[in-house]
């Protein structure tokens, strides 16, 4: 057992936490997202009464095959785009498979781990994986296809819908809603029938060749830099030259206010996909969560 404690400065609302980012900052080497993340536990702390709520994707068969699809597809691209440049392009040293937990995709909503005053971990590079596909329209005329000036570009997050504004315009895709519209339909005999939904993105990945250029600039800008910041490592001054980034590990407080108490305060035990939280916070002020992570994670 390799734990890591973490603590994030939390207000009331929903917020979305990534952990095997903040595992990388803190450990300052790259920690791949496509695993199953155990928290021990942990307990929080606010200055009145307050409660979260941890809300992770469903751990089952269903959403691995999902996500594993979805990384299949992800590794294909960039292999096939390498390949069709004649290896002229390579992917970044830290590229790896990035995805959200639901479609939203504000880089507010998904909080950085704190030290012990409140201030983030100097951030490093971790850019969510796109997908980048051509992408047919309608001719001048309308009279046949042709191929759109822009490529269909887009993220993957695992629960939620696809979350497209049309067919063709998509900005993120979800793994599970994608995995079940790839699925063949039974009919009534038994017998299997065509793919349920035909703009099912990811099932027409590679149905359309194009000169690979959008595809080779993401390629090289995602991934080129570590995901960790190489000139600030965790432990360094903080947001003043008074404040050390002491790592948080516990807190005592007689006062009444601020005790930990058994009941209501504490977070039990849970494992995360990929590592992706969804906490929903009530209760006015700052609420300061402390999770004991499983540094190493399960591959699937």
């Amino acid at each position: 057992m390799v734990a890591t404690r973490l603590k994030y400065n939390l207000t009331e609302g929903t917020h979305y936490l990534d952990l095997n980012r903040d595992l990388s900052e803190y450990h300052r080497k790259l920690h791949r997202q496509k695993k199953v993340m155990t928290v021990y536990g942990g307990f929080i702390r606010n200055n009145a009464s307050a409660s979260a709520k941890f809300n992770v994707a469903p751990l089952n068969w269903q959403s691995k095959a999902a996500v594993n699809r979805g990384f299949k597809l992800w590794r294909k691209m960039i292999s096939e785009t390498i390949k069709n440049s004649g290896k002229a392009v390579r992917s970044g040293k830290w590229n790896d498979f990035k995805i959200r937990l639901t479609p939203v995709i504000s880089s507010s909503s998904y909080k950085s781990a704190v030290d012990q005053a409140g201030n983030p971990m100097s951030a490093g590079e971790w850019d969510y994986s796109t997908i980048s596909q051509p992408r047919l329209v309608l001719d001048g005329d309308g009279s046949g296809l042709e191929f759109d000036a822009n490529m269909d570009q887009y993220d993957l997050h695992i629960v939620g819908p696809l979350s497209e504004a049309s067919p063709t315009d998509r900005s993120t895709v979800g793994l599970i809603d994608s995995w079940y519209k790839s699925r063949p339909i039974i009919d009534g005999s038994g017998s299997p029938t065509e793919i349920p939904d035909v703009n099912e993105p990811l099932s027409n990945l590679f149905n359309i060749e194009d000169d690979d250029n959008e595809k080779i600039t993401i390629l090289q800008a995602e991934g080129d830099q570590p995901p960790y910041n190489r000139d600030v490592p965790y432990g360094m001054l903080g947001g003043s030259t008074s404040t050390y980034a002491l790592a948080p590990v516990s807190i005592a407080d007689n006062a009444a206010a601020n005790s930990i108490t058994a009941l209501g305060s504490s977070v039990h035990g849970f494992q995360a996909l990929c590592g992706l939280v969804q906490v929903v916070v009530s209760g006015s002020g700052t609420t300061e969560l402390f999770l004991d992570v499983e540094s190493q994670g399960e591959s699937f």
